[in-house]
């Protein structure tokens, strides 16, 4: 939100909240082919770290044998993976439903915000804004 308009210079002052949230947008979405690679890796060996975890506790704590062990780590995964799936089924329309009423009250409020700050521009800012977001926009196509 923004805290202050300038309308002398037409500058507005961004919250540090705000600010930050863009800031992580951008490095996300210009560095995503760097960090969808580290995801899958983490996620991997962390699936891989836990089905160790459980095969030693079947092999060392049931006292099964490694066959009985790999056949249950196996089953114990897919009843895991089952059930997390229709958790996430299941709240998914919950998440939803906050994440609409939730743009929708911040559309609102930037759209707001935007009608009070835009007409303090004098011309030459307007078109240096519309210029810098189409250099944007530009960049992200490429990106892309």
């Amino acid at each position: 939100m923004y805290r202050s308009q300038n309308a002398a210079s037409g500058r507005c002052v961004i919250s540090r909240k705000d600010y930050w949230g863009i800031s992580l947008f951008i490095v996300l979405a210009l560095s995503v082919e760097l960090w969808i690679p580290i995801a899958d890796e983490a996620v991997f060996y962390s699936l891989e770290t836990l089905e160790l975890l459980l095969d030693v506790l079947y092999e060392k704590g049931l006292g099964l044998d490694e066959e009985a062990t790999q056949k249950a780590t196996a089953w114990t995964g897919l009843l895991l993976s089952i059930g997390l799936t229709g958790l996430l089924l299941y709240k998914l329309p919950v998440i939803f439903r906050y994440a609409k009423a939730f743009l929708a009250k911040r559309w609102t409020m930037r759209k707001q915000a935007i009608k009070v700050w835009w007409p303090t521009l004098n011309w030459q800012q307007k078109l240096a804004h519309i210029a810098a977001l189409g250099l944007f926009l530009g960049a992200l196509v490429l990106v892309i």
